[in-house]
């Protein structure tokens, strides 16, 4: 299946999911609720090797495009957790110096968290891109949760804190708010709003030059995972760039 179907499917039924809840407070259980479901058919079920096996063939719609259909719950579940992740970055935004230590605290600790997971589910049912399984997507809220945390930390409280103000949120800097539309969010949340698709294009021609310069296949997993991080950044350091500068693209 191809990815931009898979991103469509999942921004669907992610949004069709969400609208079930009563409240937001019921997302993450329902994530957790999918994620799990759809583990436990891969390990203990034949969802796992009827993506896997090459033996059965790829007769029909289904059969050929397994692997993408298959791995839906695990990116429906991807796309809770984002919303969960979301909404509490989002929740508090105007931030004191110290509020903004403790934010930066409790990213690095989930962080953490995520990283110390990803590596028990590695070791219990391994990480598999193309089921999107359980241990899949620890892994990928492990880098974001990481990167997102190194991003708020360098334009949110080095440059636009510490840098500029010790306080976030002061009355000086509430007055510069009045008459303005919405309440303002970190400016990684900012910057993807206003140029995501310059991000999604950059990111995929940034991971075709990796491809093919750097040969991931050839390196080992401290390399790997030091090119992962300095090409997210790059990324998100471009698109962070182009909000500071007003810029829209698309």
């Amino acid at each position: 299946m191809n990815a931009f179907f898979t991103l469509g499917i999942t921004k669907l039924f992610g949004s069709l999911l969400s609208f079930i809840t009563r409240n937001d407070a019921q997302l993450l259980p329902m994530a957790f609720g999918l994620l799990l479901t759809h583990q436990y058919c891969l390990s203990f079920g034949p969802l796992s090797g009827i993506v896997m096996e090459d033996y059965f063939p790829r007769t029909s719609l289904l059969a050929a495009n397994r692997e993408g259909i298959f791995s839906l719950p695990g990116y429906f579940a991807i796309y809770l957790l984002s919303m969960c992740l979301s909404q509490w970055l989002q929740a508090d935004t105007l931030l004191s110096y110290q509020e903004m230590k403790r934010k930066l605290r409790q990213m690095f600790l989930l962080s953490l968290t995520c990283w110390l997971l990803m590596a028990a589910a590695n070791r219990v049912v391994g990480v598999s891109r193309v089921t999107c399984n359980l241990g899949y997507v620890i892994w990928m809220f492990a880098i974001s949760i990481t990167m997102i945390s190194l991003t708020i930390f360098i334009f949110d409280f080095v440059i636009d804190s510490v840098m500029t103000d010790p306080i976030i949120g002061t009355d000086k800097y509430l007055n510069k708010l009045e008459g303005t539309k919405g309440i303002p969010t970190f400016t990684i949340c900012e910057a993807l709003n206003m140029n995501g698709l310059t991000f999604f294009l950059l990111a995929n021609s940034l991971l075709g030059g990796i491809k093919y310069y750097l040969r991931p296949k050839d390196r080992n997993d401290y390399e790997s995972v030091g090119i992962i991080f300095i090409y997210m950044l790059l990324s998100t350091v471009a698109i962070c760039q182009l909000h500071r500068k007003g810029i829209r693209l698309a």
